[in-house]
């Protein structure tokens, strides 16, 4: 992940039910810096599925949030209007 405010940004929640939200968020990653690139930043948005477990404790699919950087998971994922 990015340094400082460039880790988590423009999130957007849309409430599904009691229980479920999809989470939208823009994510910061550093990127390469082999073979001359500058290593600036790369943004990627992704949704993410949010469930609510022991009526105080919201979860998220963690390998997802893992993947989010471009490589593995893309099952799941929910486009928001």
């Amino acid at each position: 992940m990015a340094s400082s405010w460039e880790t988590v940004r423009d999130i957007e929640v849309e409430i599904i039910s009691s229980n479920r939200v999809y989470l939208k968020a823009t994510l910061g990653f550093p990127g390469p810096r082999a073979y001359g690139a500058s290593g600036e930043t790369i943004f990627r948005t992704e949704v993410f599925e949010m469930t609510l477990e022991d009526k105080d404790e919201w979860r998220i699919d963690l390998r997802q949030l893992y993947d989010s950087g471009g490589r593995g998971y893309r099952g799941g994922r929910r486009r928001i209007p």
